[in-house]
């Protein structure tokens, strides 16, 4: 648990990376089928810059993987998740870390319509403007 604004901080790096068919992503996620050749990884740290969670993101092209690794600093059972584009929820859940041996991953592809997400495999309604729209599960 991170707890001081201004001690505590983050660091974003590019890396490339292969993670294809097989890996723990497309093992978890059985719908990814692509290649991700690069992630964007996200490690939170306390004021001593020891590592407490790390989140990473892959591009697998048309679709998202999002990976919550916490480390033995995470003293928490449980990992609550928030993820927000542009004041939209997009994920929201709390999960049993011990429930998931390499860490919390979710898929967090989906589509944009008129400044609404819309999650893989589901449809929104639009009634103002009497428009339904779908996002493919791939």
């Amino acid at each position: 648990y991170l707890y001081d604004p201004q001690a505590d901080r983050a660091t974003v790096e590019v890396q490339q990376k292969t993670t294809g068919p097989g890996s723990v992503i497309h093992q978890t996620l059985k719908n990814f089928h692509s290649t991700s050749h690069c992630i964007l990884k996200f490690e939170l740290k306390d004021a001593t810059s020891r590592t407490h969670l790390t989140y990473i993101i892959y591009n697998f092209g048309k679709q998202t993987a999002l990976q919550f690794i916490p480390t033995s600093l995470f003293t928490e059972t449980m990992l609550n998740i928030h993820v927000v584009v542009p004041n939209n929820a997009v994920i929201t859940g709390s999960y049993r870390l011990a429930d998931w041996k390499n860490g919390v991953i979710l898929d967090g592809s989906g589509c944009r319509f008129s400044g609404k997400i819309i999650l893989p495999g589901k449809s929104k309604k639009f009634p103002k403007t009497c428009e339904n729209a779908a996002c493919s599960p791939t």
